[in-house]
């Protein structure tokens, strides 16, 4: 009777493990591999994601991890995209929560379409979302911004420091989200410099 019920439990899992398999690797486009969002919520996201690439023939992904396999941000997004059977166009868009981190990756025309400027307006775009833990707003965010590059850059011209970017909410963003950055954090360290050097002055004074 035991050796029965062995082979039982045994081929039961040998029919359990490939089905579970199937059921985890199913999603190709919004990919939720660290847990953060429900089934019902990757369900829709892939198949937003899924019209959207297959629109205008450039995959666009989203994918969540807990660990990086020893790999910097770029190279899991990287390699991820590359050698998961992708369109040669598209884009993916990686949170990473080993490190609290993100990438984008781009291919083809992913490259023409995003380029250094299209990156920094999807971060200013996405990455709030990511901070309150919003990722289906993220994911959403994420591919309507993405939507609106592709088809700027299929009518001849891409978003970039030529042509400003406006968002739905009607605000533009200027030549660089990283040099609006420098010039913040370089008017801090200009204000430190000020306060240590007034600070100087008037110790000097009050000895005198």
């Amino acid at each position: 009777m035991k050796k029965i019920l062995s082979f039982l439990t045994v081929f039961i899992l040998i029919i359990i493990i490939p089905i579970s398999a199937i059921a985890e690797t199913d999603n190709k486009y919004a990919l939720d591999n660290a847990a953060l969002m429900e089934a019902n919520e990757v369900a829709e996201l892939e198949t937003e994601l899924k019209a959207l690439s297959d629109k205008y023939n450039f995959d666009v992904v989203f994918l969540t991890v807990n660990t990086l396999d020893g790999k910097t941000p770029m190279e899991y997004a990287d390699d991820y995209y590359d050698y998961n059977g992708y369109r040669n166009d598209g884009c993916l868009f990686l949170v990473s929560m080993e490190d609290r981190d993100w990438w984008i990756s781009t291919k083809g025309f992913g490259i023409t379409a995003i380029t250094d400027y299209g990156i920094g307006v999807i971060e200013k775009e996405v990455v709030p979302y990511l901070k309150n833990a919003d990722y289906v707003n993220a994911c959403k965010t994420y591919m309507n911004t993405v939507e609106d590059f592709v088809v700027e850059a299929k009518n001849g011209q891409a978003f970039d420091t030529n042509n400003y970017y406006t968002n739905s909410s009607g605000e533009t963003y200027g030549k660089s989200t990283k040099n609006s950055k420098f010039k913040k954090d370089s008017f801090l360290l200009s204000l430190i410099v000020v306060v240590i050097i007034a600070a100087i002055v008037v110790g000097m004074v009050k000895k005198s």
